[in-house]
């Protein structure tokens, strides 16, 4: 795979507003002819899990117009999510009085 593929590819995931970052890029060739692209993104937050399957085809179409029509793609979210900053207690719990 180039760099400059993975570039692309990247750039093109991130003009969506879904897309909080792009982990990883990868592409399986056979005789100079990208046969598979896989990415893995970091999604927002959607509201319900039924938001996912219209997300990753605008995703699938996103890389589509990068590599063409003749090469697989698949997109992986990232369940684990990004890392967030630390919550304190005291934001979550209400403190009580004797």
């Amino acid at each position: 795979m180039t760099t400059d593929l993975a570039a692309r590819v990247r750039d093109a995931l991130f003009e969506s507003r879904y897309v909080d970052g792009v982990l990883q890029v990868r592409t399986i060739e056979s005789d100079g002819i990208i046969q598979l692209v896989g990415v893995r993104v970091a999604l927002v937050p959607l509201q319900a899990l039924t938001d996912l399957p219209p997300v990753l085809g605008e995703l699938r179409g996103l890389v589509r117009e990068v590599v063409g029509d003749e090469t697989a793609i698949f997109i992986e979210p990232d369940v684990l999510g990004q890392p967030t900053s630390h919550v304190s207690t005291e934001a979550i719990v209400i403190r009580g009085a004797d």
